[in-house]
């Protein structure tokens, strides 16, 4: 089977840069791949130049600067462009061991039998002034959940359905004509977040369904530092986005959250939500902001990590909230108010 590699990207010219750099020196797959770049409001010049840089490096490049449209748009002009059997997504700002491709590639192919979506391990990346909170984006479920895939109970079941709220387009491979068959990615209206999670949804109600599988072999390095600010502003457009999530592919929305996010409950819910726990947000903030400077070498690590990571929830359920009420309101995304009223 042969393998398109898409990557979106925006204003990141160095990340990406790196990425295919790394996806230059790939080992037990040969030059037998493409790789489809697409720049998020990008430059025919800046394309131009990247294609110069790297051409020669892979069986195809190709480079497309493409209208600022949200990242799901872009994969979805990718897509089309695309001649592999296998459509692998990464991020931009991934760093590509030299098994990646191979490995993705070995997990498909050892599984003729049934067709599934695999998931790649995204580290990341370790910085020389490492603080407790970049230990804590690493270690904990925050952002992603690989903290619990990566244990040895889970490591043990390979074959193991993670289901589709595991399925991240940071390191991503599956079937190229189911995704054609889907349609692509959906585009949601604030184009943050949830495609991913909502393509898999779909892809599972494919005829035989499409198990989420892990395969830690698949490996990229995550070069994207997140800090506290970063972090809550996340929160906040993740929140904002799971109203448009809900209505536009609302039974995918029911299977993540559990509920009914466009209903009337919810909102009234979330509105008291901020209203009473705001407090309690704003003294997780002032916790979070005290120690996520100092450094990640910390006694009884453990347990810290344990008790800062349920001591930060509060933060992280009020800004979701605050995202979904100004959605709710028609009020424009913006997530710097999540950092002006939690401070």
């Amino acid at each position: 089977m042969r393998l398109s590699v898409i990557i979106p990207s925006h204003g990141r010219p160095e990340k990406l840069r790196q990425a295919l750099t790394s996806l230059s020196s790939q080992e037990g797959i040969g030059r037998d791949f493409e790789v489809l770049i697409g720049l998020d409001g990008g430059s025919m010049e800046d394309a131009a130049a990247i294609h110069q840089e790297f051409d020669g490096k892979f069986a195809r490049l190709v480079v497309r600067a493409l209208p600022r449209s949200g990242l799901a748009a872009v994969r979805n002009a990718l897509m089309q462009e695309a001649s592999g059997e296998l459509l692998l997504s990464l991020n931009d700002d991934v760093i590509a061991s030299r098994q990646t491709l191979a490995e993705h590639l070995r997990a498909h192919e050892e599984r003729r039998d049934r067709r599934v979506i695999v998931v790649g391990a995204a580290d990341w990346k370790v910085h020389e002034n490492d603080t407790i909170f970049d230990r804590l984006i690493r270690e904990t479920s925050m952002i992603f959940f690989y903290a619990s895939m990566n244990t040895q109970e889970a490591l043990a079941h390979p074959e193991r359905d993670w289901g589709f709220r595991h399925a991240w387009t940071i390191n991503l491979s599956m079937r190229m004509d189911d995704a054609r068959a889907l349609g692509g990615y959906t585009v949601f209206d604030s184009w943050y977040g949830s495609e991913d999670l909502d393509m898999a949804f779909r892809a599972s109600r494919l005829d035989g369904g499409r198990p989420v599988i892990y395969r830690p072999q698949a490996h990229v390095i995550h070069d994207h530092r997140v800090g506290l600010h970063e972090y809550i502003e996340r929160e906040y457009k993740l929140g904002y986005n799971a109203v448009h999530f809900a209505c536009k592919s609302p039974e995918a929305a029911f299977a993540t959250y559990g509920r009914d996010l466009t209903s009337r409950a919810e909102y009234e819910y979330s509105v008291e939500f901020v209203r009473r726990e705001r407090g309690d947000a704003k003294r997780a903030r002032q916790m979070m902001e005290s120690v996520s400077r100092e450094q990640s070498e910390q006694p009884s690590w453990d347990v810290l990590r344990e008790s800062l990571y349920i001591a930060h929830l509060p933060l992280k359920r009020w800004s979701w909230r605050l995202g979904l009420v100004a959605c709710v309101e028609g009020k424009p995304l913006e997530s710097a108010n999540a950092l002006t009223q939690s401070a």
